[in-house]
């Protein structure tokens, strides 16, 4: 699913399990997003598939602020112009970022592979934080007021994390290595992945 913000230009983009309104990790996180733009009242537009429809409507009512609900016509795509290009963009970002993953690791990344629940929301804010505008400026900027200067490496990198061990006494590592995930927004954390499994905010 994609959702971008006319105003700023904002993106998000979220795998989903099921379509329409069954999947609630993808309606939370997708009305988290919206809540993150601030607006007190909004149209949510969407076209007129039952089950984007039913997505809509499950966002809808998660958001705590007033909403109205607005379709594009019938096999009119161009009428829904703004989310269009959005995801023909964040599908772009995507391609270019899977395959310079499958590039440095020597393997195609199947669609289904968890990794892709991390890279499309990544490619979302790629585009939303370094993607100028035809005003010379990013989506980030327009919503925040300020360029983006968060530090980033490409996805699936190597990298090092700062952990919490100390606990463990003086000597213990204070680094450890795990894969780059992306940025958690809103925050300087990053997303990583460990050699166990498990994601962490860190930094």
């Amino acid at each position: 699913v994609v959702v971008r913000d006319k105003i700023t230009g904002t993106t998000f983009a979220s795998t989903v399990e099921r379509k329409g309104s069954t999947d609630d990790s993808a309606v939370e996180q997708t009305a988290a997003f919206v809540r993150r733009l601030g607006h007190p009242k909004l149209i949510i537009k969407s076209d007129q598939e039952p089950s984007i429809a039913d997505f809509r409507r499950a966002v809808a009512k998660t958001l705590e602020c007033q909403s109205i609900p607005e379709h594009s016509p019938v096999a009119e795509s161009q009428s829904n112009g703004g989310a269009e290009v959005a995801v023909q963009i964040v599908e772009n970002i995507l391609r270019a970022q899977k395959l310079g993953l499958e590039r440095r690791i020597g393997a195609k990344v199947p669609c289904a592979h968890p990794a892709m629940t991390w890279l499309v929301p990544h490619s979302a804010d790629t585009t939303t934080k370094y993607l100028r505008g035809q005003d010379g400026k990013t989506a980030y900027e327009r919503l925040k007021g300020k360029p983006c200067r968060e530090e980033a490496v490409e996805f699936g990198e190597c990298i090092f994390y700062k952990t919490n061990r100390s606990n463990e006494g003086k000597l213990a590592p204070r680094w450890e290595a795990a894969l780059w995930l992306g940025k958690r927004w809103g925050s300087s954390e990053n997303v990583v992945a460990t050699e166990d499994g498990a994601v962490r905010h860190c930094r």
